[in-house]
């Protein structure tokens, strides 16, 4: 349970606060979609370059993320004892930590990318017609154009919670990697983590 409460950590909202003292329970991956999206609503994401917003996304949240691991691992009892020796033997400290943590945590977000598009995709498909997609991939014009713009904040609405899922699944594979990496880097060869 105190590798979830780490874990879960990962996708926190950064707010200064210190982190809950109960562990807290990881979301359920939601279910892939029902059907795959149409061509042109898979279009119509790549036409609006979904890729690199979401990179951009996680680009921004991953030092995020590797900070609040990083206060985890060093406010826990059973931890923390295991973070100052991490730090103090890795060269660069605590610095570095964090910046391995971020760049695993951004290495297994950005393998979600897929996900995340296919969902976008989805999305699409069920707002919007195939003819009113062929509006919008003929850049924006018509009513078209307008009715995607009010119906935007809706749709990122939709698609945070995946999005929050997934970076709960990345945040999985990457703590353990990014720890295995930070203990070869300071010379441990058989750590005692605490948790």
């Amino acid at each position: 349970m105190k590798t979830l409460l780490l874990l879960a950590a990962l996708l926190a909202p950064s707010t200064g606060t210190p982190p809950p003292a109960k562990p807290v329970a990881l979301a359920e991956t939601p279910s892939p979609p029902t059907r795959p999206p149409s061509a042109k609503a898979t279009a119509l994401v790549t036409l609006l370059k979904g890729e690199q917003l979401v990179d951009r996304m996680y680009t921004r949240m991953a030092p995020l993320a590797a900070l609040q691991v990083a206060a985890m691992l060093e406010a826990g009892p059973a931890t923390r004892p295991y973070s100052e020796r991490l730090a103090n033997r890795l060269p660069g400290g605590r610095e570095r930590l964090v910046a391995v943590l971020g760049e695993e945590f951004l290495s297994e977000m950005r393998k979600t990318i897929p996900e995340v598009m296919l969902a976008a995709a989805v999305a699409y498909d069920r707002r919007f017609t195939p003819a009113e997609m062929d509006d919008m991939i003929r850049f924006f014009s018509s009513g078209t154009g307008a009715k995607y713009l009010s119906l935007q904040p809706d749709m990122q609405r939709e698609l945070e919670p995946i999005g929050g899922a997934l970076g709960e699944k990345a945040g999985e594979a990457a703590a353990p990697k990014a720890l295995r990496r930070a203990e070869q880097e300071a010379g441990i060869k058989d750590p005692d983590r605490g948790i």
